[in-house]
């Protein structure tokens, strides 16, 4: 009993302390190794994710040659319009070095991109992110960590052929049920597309 009584206020110091410092947000958030990859802009500035300021990020791995990537634009500027004011930030991202920058330039000017284009230059994030087609999403979190990856929908059942009706929303319904605090129905599906030549890295 004696014991007791010492240990009591002994207690209640350290809750009070820890409550009193609040949780470690800059070391839960900036932890994650794919926040030290390094990224570039169009204007060949280097661009930190771990500055990102949103609840979530959406990466989707396009090509420009791709014809599925062509495709899925609108879809993708549809999305990054809906969750814009909920906090998502999307990024389209570009692998590999051989790609010729007016091509991408022309991408988003063509077809009017709205995620901020990132280049992938040493193909570093799509091994972080084990991508293999373009287009192939991913939904990660403040934490950097992937809640969902796969198809964006699945509209396209092979890369020669289309339902006439879409069924699955699969990256729509991810953001939601994370935005909404439900549980994800899916947290990864089988992306359709083109595939990225990308050296292994073996991380």
């Amino acid at each position: 009993m004696k014991h007791l009584k010492i240990l009591l206020p002994l207690l209640i110091i350290s809750l009070l302390s820890t409550a009193s410092r609040g949780p470690d947000k800059e070391k839960d958030t900036k932890d994650h190794p794919m926040f030290s990859v390094k990224l570039n802009t169009l204007s060949k500035e280097e661009f930190d994710l771990s500055k990102v300021k949103a609840k979530a990020m959406v990466i989707v791995v396009m090509a420009p040659e791709c014809p599925l990537s062509r495709s899925y634009t609108l879809t993708i500027n549809k999305l990054a319009e809906k969750y814009k004011r909920k906090g998502i930030e999307f990024f389209a991202l570009f692998p590999g070095k051989d790609l010729p920058l007016m091509d991408i330039v022309e991408f988003q000017r063509k077809y009017k991109l709205k995620p901020q284009v990132l280049l992938d230059n040493d193909y570093r994030m799509v091994d972080m992110l084990r991508a293999s087609v373009t287009p192939e999403a991913f939904l990660i979190d403040a934490y950097g960590e992937t809640r969902y990856s796969g198809a964006i929908d699945n509209w396209v059942y092979s890369l020669t052929k289309k339902r006439q009706v879409i069924t699955r929303h699969y990256l729509d319904d991810a953001i939601n049920s994370m935005v909404t605090g439900f549980p994800l129905e899916y947290e990864k599906t089988q992306p359709i597309g083109c595939f990225i030549n990308a050296p292994i890295y073996g991380n």
